[in-house]
């Protein structure tokens, strides 16, 4: 794939990564259909046997196209709901700039091959998990299954391209540790501070990074602890909680391009 688009021209090539780009924003706005959802435990694609269009959390009026449009939307509307009478959560926007500028890094880093396809797909899916993480200590099958997908769909693709006894190897391994972790965890803590779901998410880490990154993984994740526990306690009460899979996402990213 990255010869053929090698041999398009810039024109062509410009149009494909402005379409990515876009597709980056929206994938945004999907994770902010999706986050309540999953809250809730209903069905991504079906309310109460009604077809789950997107819908203004505030009045509950159905969303049209144009009050759709990733950011834009949000500043035309003036931060207020579909029937002007209540302002919107300003997590809507910060989900689509956030989708969208790790589409552009992705692509930046990467370049248009299958992996940056599979690594943007999963960017609602991560922007979930860390907003349940953080919210609800709970990162659902649901969405950990989908990224397992994800992770393993595109490595078949593009196999023999990537070593997939690596990949296994890496699964396996971190799987073994973070095991542990949980169990010092549980054994010493009063709080479930580390679950089995984020056994199951440090899992796919070790798909995507392989056996031979596992020990960086491990040492920058103890790296956020260390600086969790220095952080100032009137900065700590404001954050409330440690922002475990937000720091797990930017780790997997600092060794999957940069290491």
């Amino acid at each position: 794939m990255a010869e053929y688009i090698s041999e398009l021209d810039a024109i062509t090539l410009g149009f494909i990564y402005l379409f990515l780009i876009i597709i980056g924003a929206c994938l945004g706005s999907f994770a902010s259909a999706i986050i309540p959802r999953e809250m809730s435990g209903e069905s991504w694609f079906a309310l109460k046997g009604e077809s789950a269009r997107s819908r203004c959390p505030p009045c509950g009026k159905t969303l049209t196209a144009i009050e759709l449009i990733p950011i834009i939307s949000f500043l035309l509307q003036k931060q207020k709901c579909a029937c002007g009478k209540f302002p919107l959560p300003i997590i809507y926007p910060i989900l689509e700039i956030v989708s969208l500028c790790l589409t552009i890094f992705i692509i930046a880093a990467n370049g248009i091959s299958i992996e940056s396809l599979g690594l943007i797909i999963s960017i609602p899916f991560l922007l979930t998990a860390c907003h349940l993480n953080f919210n609800a200590h709970i990162i659902s099958d649901r969405i950990l299954m989908v990224l397992a997908y994800i992770a393993v769909g595109t490595s078949l693709i593009v196999f023999p391209n990537i070593d997939l006894m690596a990949a296994m190897a890496g699964a396996g391994l971190i799987g073994v540790i973070s095991s542990g972790v949980k169990l010092l965890f549980d054994k010493f803590s009063a709080h479930e501070l580390f679950g089995w779901d984020n056994v199951k998410l440090w899992i796919i880490w070790g798909f995507w990074l392989g056996a031979g990154k596992i020990g960086l993984f491990i040492f920058l994740i103890g790296l956020g602890g260390v600086l969790w526990a220095v952080t100032p306690v009137r900065l700590k009460k404001i954050i409330k909680n440690f922002p475990y899979c937000y720091w797990s996402v930017l780790s997997f990213y600092i060794l999957y391009f940069f290491a």
